[in-house]
């Protein structure tokens, strides 16, 4: 009778501090992919929008490149200095030829001008538009400045990407302020 006592205290210590086991099928579970626009190829500004703050009060103002009537606009809110800042709707060509690999160089082309291409530097937090690795001083065609710009997909099925380009900082009327644009592209 002890004995049957002891595997009847075993048994329903056992079974009451188990949790039950079932058979699950060992299938792997697939991470989701996001979906991806290769960067490197012609792309299409189809539309753009400026940011402007207004450092001492925070007030923010949104301003469109094109609208009715108007199809020419520049990355600079004073002006256009320099051929990359030039935007018109509809008909300018950013194409993106790709480093190799990370850490490495490419070219950037506007409206397919291979004569003087721009340098493109890849690395794997920044992307940077800059002057030529060739240029020289009467060749620069930012004056040796550089565009960092991001991008991310705005429309996966119509192919189109926002690019945020062009931080800068201007005065007027007293205060100061602080701008950027958000560029709307479709690969060609």
């Amino acid at each position: 009778m002890k004995r049957l006592l002891f595997l009847f205290f075993i048994a329903l210590f056992t079974f009451s501090s188990c949790e039950k086991d079932e058979l699950v099928e060992d299938v792997p579970v697939e991470e989701p992919v996001a979906e991806t626009i290769p960067l490197a190829g012609d792309w299409l500004l189809v539309d753009g929008t400026m940011y402007l703050t207004n450092i001492e009060t925070n007030e923010k103002t949104r301003y469109s490149h094109f609208g009715p009537g108007k199809t020419v606009s520049s990355l600079r809110l004073e002006g256009s200095l320099y051929e990359i800042e030039e935007l018109k709707q509809n008909e300018t060509i950013w194409s993106f030829r790709n480093a190799k690999e990370s850490g490495g160089y490419g070219q950037f082309f506007i409206d397919y001008d291979s004569i003087q291409p721009y340098g493109l530097n890849i690395s794997q937090n920044y992307w940077t538009i800059i002057e030529s690795p060739t240029a020289t001083a009467s060749t620069t065609q930012m004056d040796g400045s550089a565009r960092p710009f991001t991008a991310i997909i705005d429309d996966y099925a119509s192919k189109t990407i926002i690019i945020d380009i062009q931080m800068a900082y201007t005065s007027f009327g007293g205060y100061n302020y602080q701008y950027q644009s958000k560029l709307k592209f479709r690969k060609l």
